[in-house]
């Protein structure tokens, strides 16, 4: 975020965090940044500049961030589709005011089948079976709103 912000010369911004917030099951990092519009030379294009400049972002697409899309393209091998993009309210809240989420969680429901949609943080200390169950801990959250329970 930072880094975008100094790219669009934006030096006035509030940032609180990291904080630990709760999502389904799991523990997350969080940083919330807070811009006063009254402050931007170009208020109606910040947004999407920032969504430009952040997207895909590096819990999506990994570091450094044109090395590690090239090599998702060749070898992941399926569209995301809806998988790694963004959502939330706008203009909800009140008049200009915006919150946006990376979307890392998601399922694709067809006639007979639902695709569930969940990524990790891979490092070079990663251990590949505890990955795997830390997706699989994900994606309890997303199954939950489709399965019985039991």
């Amino acid at each position: 975020m930072v880094n975008c912000f100094k790219q669009l010369r934006l030096r006035e911004y509030h940032e609180a965090g990291p904080r630990t917030a709760v999502a389904g099951q799991l523990l997350h990092l969080r940083t919330d940044f807070e811009v006063n519009l009254k402050n931007v030379p170009a208020p109606s294009s910040l947004g999407t500049d920032m969504l430009r400049l952040l997207h895909p972002t590096s819990a999506v697409g990994g570091m450094p961030k044109v090395a590690a899309l090239e090599f998702l393209h060749r070898h992941e091998g399926y569209d995301r589709a809806y998988y790694s993009g963004f959502l939330g309210p706008v203009n909800v809240a009140a008049p200009g005011i915006s919150r946006l989420y990376v979307n890392l969680r998601c399922l694709q429901l067809r006639p007979k089948e639902a695709i569930l949609y969940a990524g990790t943080g891979l490092t070079a200390d990663s251990d590949p079976l505890r990955e795997w169950q830390e997706t699989e801990l994900k994606l309890q959250t997303v199954a939950s709103v489709i399965t019985p329970p039991a």
